[in-house]
């Protein structure tokens, strides 16, 4: 997932500093097992969409690699790599996910926080308000899951916070 920057030199980018922590949403996709003592589904990890990380929950991570900046076939400025991808509005990941899915998994979306004193940049994904942070803390909330499979439901509800904004 590639952040398209708002600037049209190079030398313009430079990441701001969070003055307070920026509620943020995060897209995962949750993998499921089956249990074996019964039918039911167990969570069995959850992953980044698109780089497939495993991320921790409930602490302040950082992001691997060094930050790349590079001009893309359209000539605008992107980040590919060295920062964890987040949504600013709730209603925009949902789109984007609903619009693009991911690898056949099923996504859910996470409350996250990007901490106080963390540098981020501004951008857009699929013409989504987006942001790109060297730290994120990844929440329990589940914000939003489109799971039809009642025993996958019943997985997440077990697992995560289920909550409604």
């Amino acid at each position: 997932m590639c952040l398209k920057l708002f600037s049209d030199k190079e030398e313009d980018i430079i990441p701001l500093v969070a003055k307070d922590d920026i509620v943020v949403y995060k897209a995962m996709d949750v993998y499921f097992k089956d249990n074996k003592t019964d039918e039911r589904l167990l969570v069995e990890k959850v992953m980044t969409p698109f780089r497939y990380a495993k991320l921790p929950f409930e602490q302040r991570i950082q992001a691997c690699g060094q930050i790349r900046i590079r001009k893309n076939v359209y000539s605008d400025f992107e980040i590919n790599g060295g920062v964890f991808h987040s949504y600013k509005n709730l209603t925009d990941a949902i789109r984007d996910v609903r619009t693009y899915g991911t690898s056949g998994n099923k996504t859910i979306i996470f409350k996250a926080i990007i901490p106080a004193g963390t540098e981020y940049y501004k951008g857009e994904f699929s013409d989504y308000a987006c942001f790109g942070s060297r730290e994120l803390i990844l929440t329990k909330e589940v914000v939003h899951e489109e799971l039809f499979d009642p025993k996958a439901r019943d997985a997440v509800n077990k697992k995560f916070r289920v909550v409604k904004e």
